[in-house]
């Protein structure tokens, strides 16, 4: 079956990710160094990773398996040491993300509409919101005249990190939760970037079918080198 969505826990010793070895989309966990896979969920419905939370006990994932339409979805945690899953207090979510502190998520309300439309600005923009889970507040992250499509949301010390194609392609941008001022860290303009997450303190992503890494505080991203070594044989 397909494994997708791979997730590493904070303290970099299990992988939680996506598979269809049973024919529907279920979360499993494996330790990094490989072995028997662990099933953490079995509803009907799809039910796709999205993190861990910041304790490393739980892995977040979005699903559609109690909601009233095929349009929204929302988000649950399940132990990683099994038991049943339990939903959240947002409404309907499908991008999200912890920060490091876990009293925040930063998500997005519904799934991606500018799949299907270069450029999208009609009613289903992709939109930010981080929710706090001590009062239920919310706050959006400001968008310009015209909206735009803001997704992927990670969280990297006080900041959010997301890509958006408000200036044009899809690139990375950076919303400082104290300042609250957002900035453009990579600079694209040929094909968007797709893809990202974050980890210990780094952004991987993929732009034109090459792997990037990006640090906070880099000028900018570097692109990867992945060599990859040919078996091949000897004619004479």
């Amino acid at each position: 079956g397909t494994e997708s969505n791979p997730v590493i826990s904070p303290d970099g010793k299990t992988i939680a990710f996506n598979a269809e070895y049973d024919g529907n989309v279920d979360v499993f966990i494996v330790p990094v160094d490989g072995g028997v896979p662990t099933r953490l969920t079995w509803h009907p419905a799809p039910d796709l990773v999205r993190g861990f939370t910041n304790d490393g006990k739980s892995v977040l994932f979005a699903s559609q398996r109690t909601t009233f339409t095929n349009r929204y979805a929302q988000l649950f945690t399940v132990p990683v040491s099994g038991r049943m899953a339990t939903k959240l207090a947002i409404p309907n979510a499908f991008w999200a993300s912890y920060s490091p502190d876990g009293k925040q998520i930063a998500y997005t309300p519904i799934s991606d509409a500018f799949r299907q439309w270069k450029h999208y600005r009609g009613g289903s923009i992709s939109v930010i919101w981080i929710y706090t889970l001590a009062d239920h507040g919310t706050i959006k992250i400001p968008q310009p005249e015209g909206g735009c499509n803001d997704v992927n949301p990670m969280w990297i010390g006080n900041t959010v990190y997301f890509r958006s194609d408000r200036n044009g392609e899809f690139n990375i941008f950076s919303y400082n939760t104290s300042s609250k001022k957002i900035d453009q860290l990579t600079n694209f303009n040929d094909f968007p970037v797709l893809n990202a997450s974050a980890g210990n303190g780094t952004i991987a992503f993929e732009q034109a079918g090459y792997l990037h890494t990006y640090s906070p505080g880099e000028s900018n991203s570097k692109k990867l080198k992945i060599g990859i070594a040919a078996d091949l044989l000897e004619f004479r």
